[in-house]
């Protein structure tokens, strides 16, 4: 990131440094609608998306208000070079896996089974979010041998195949 002069992390107070790692919202809220004011940015009665009614989606770079950037900067002592950037484009889906399995959801307890029905980029966050909360069994249904796999190395116990297995067995 090229951070102007104004770029402020309006979570600390603090600047952003020029060439710190940061990742940046998907969507652009108003912060002044109703669903705004309530907490809930994403059924903003103004929101725009990167790729959709925003361009940029495919550009190298893209100029986006400070209030929608995140730091990766804690990630580094985990994550190297492109890792860090790749961990860093699965914090939106994750943040979505997190609130519709903890937040919505309602969580669960230690020890409790589940399922996850798709294992695409927020069902794989479901699964490593779930077993991480405590979960004893996690159950994830994914037809894609590549997705189950992964599936797999983020903590799934089981794999159902749904078109060669009766799931509900």
């Amino acid at each position: 990131m090229e951070a102007g002069e104004q770029a402020t992390n309006k979570r600390t107070g603090k600047k952003y440094e020029k060439g710190e790692a940061v990742t940046a919202e998907e969507m652009f809220w108003c912060a002044s609608c109703r669903p705004c004011a309530d907490g809930y940015p994403n059924h903003c009665e103004k929101l725009q998306e990167i790729g959709f009614s925003c361009d940029g989606a495919f550009a190298e770079y893209v100029k986006v208000d400070s209030r929608y950037l995140w730091s990766l900067e804690e990630l580094k002592r985990v994550y190297k070079g492109d890792d860090l950037f790749l961990a860093g484009s699965l914090v939106e889906p994750t943040s979505v896996a997190y609130n519709a399995v903890i937040e919505r959801g309602g969580g669960i307890r230690p020890g409790d089974n589940v399922v996850i029905l798709g294992g695409g980029p927020i069902g794989l966050a479901a699964v490593a979010i779930l077993k991480k909360a405590g979960a004893s069994q996690v159950i994830l249904s994914e037809p894609s041998e590549p997705r189950a796999k992964l599936g797999k190395k983020m903590g799934a116990d089981y794999i159902i195949n749904p078109l060669k297995e009766n799931f509900t067995q």
